[in-house]
């Protein structure tokens, strides 16, 4: 028992140190709550700065532009000069339209604007398959000359242009003719996606095989609603991939007109078995061409293999290739066959 009473100091002792030591704990956690609270609220006391300068930005910015309209479009699109229309309004703040005369630096060079139901206009030939630049306005009274910087950037190719992106989906295997020829069998699944901003026309989809550089086969893809189910259906019936939106979509969203018409977006698929010979020292590329209504040819690279001399997968070469499977628009093509554009 006295051992008992010695001890009870010791034991109050460490029960006021533990208790100490949740206290200092709970110190922590408030410390931590508040160091918190307080980056929190610094934060958003910067987030008020931050949005304080650039509102008081905005507006000196609108205050000093000198331009109440400024805007551009495109218009008429030219095939075979490969140039599109961009047509220029500006309205400035203060003018008098019988004194002030206006142009537009275009490219480096001073294109006049023309006076016109109360704007300025001009409209410009813009090359489809390089960038242009509209950099400033000059307003001219009477010797006097402002500027007021536009920095327009226009990119026809990805604007104007189709964008056509193919990948296909599938299985391969090896093996031989009754000659002992080396043989690659596919099944394969194409997917071609289009897209344009606004309506455009397809006059015809087709699966391009090319064999050490030369085309050896071009065969058309039925994009009529009748053609996509029975690819599809082929599809299924192989166990290979298929878009499900083909077996629900509604018969109409479909065209059999030649060109078929579309607006924004066009999706289209095929299904092919087919075995192609590939010897020693051969590559075989496969691409999908969509020919528009303005008859440019757009190919997209969807597969390649290749061997070497001594028969073995030639890797080194498939990746030279490979690198542009999935990029839109990889080759361009005019009515002559023609390259206007490659992807780089």
């Amino acid at each position: 028992m006295k051992k008992l009473s010695e001890n009870i100091p010791i034991i109050l002792l460490c029960g006021v140190l533990i208790l100490n030591i949740f206290q200092i704990k709970q110190l922590e956690r408030e410390i931590d709550s508040l160091e918190n609270s307080l980056y929190n609220e610094i934060n958003n006391v910067n987030g008020r700065i931050s949005n304080i300068y650039y509102n008081v930005e905005e507006m000196l910015e609108e205050e000093s532009n000198q331009l109440s309209i400024a805007d551009w479009h495109y218009g008429n699109f030219d095939a075979d000069k490969k140039e599109v229309e961009i047509i220029c309004t500006i309205l400035p703040k203060t003018y008098n339209p019988n004194v002030t005369k206006a142009a537009l630096t275009y490219n480096g060079k001073e294109v006049p604007l023309t006076y016109q139901d109360g704007h300025y206009t001009a409209t410009l030939q813009a090359s489809l398959f390089a960038e242009s630049y509209i950099e400033q306005v000059s307003l001219i009274d009477n010797g006097t000359i402002r500027t007021q910087a536009l920095d327009w950037t226009i990119m026809p190719l990805n604007e104007v242009l189709l964008e056509h992106t193919s990948y296909l989906t599938g299985s391969c295997s090896y093996t031989s003719d009754k000659n002992g020829n080396f043989v690659l069998a596919t099944k394969y699944s194409f997917f071609i996606n289009l897209e344009r901003k606004g309506d455009f026309q397809v006059k015809s989809v087709e699966l391009v095989e090319v064999l050490d550089g030369k085309e050896i086969s071009r065969t058309p893809i039925d994009i009529s609603y009748e053609g996509q189910m029975a690819y599809a259906t082929a599809a299924k019936k192989g166990n290979q991939a298929f878009p499900e939106r083909i077996a629900s979509v509604d018969e109409n969203e479909f065209s059999n007109d030649t060109p078929a018409s579309f607006d924004g977006t066009a999706c289209f698929f095929y299904y092919a078995e087919k075995d192609y010979p590939v010897s020693n020292g051969s590559m075989l590329e496969l691409y999908i061409d969509v020919v528009d209504g303005n008859d440019y040819r757009y190919r997209s690279l969807v597969s390649c293999y290749a061997k070497d001399e001594n028969g073995k997968v030639d890797e080194a070469r498939m990746d030279e290739l490979e690198m542009y499977i999935h990029v839109p628009n990889y080759l361009i093509f005019d009515k002559n066959g023609d390259v206007l554009y490659k992807w780089d």
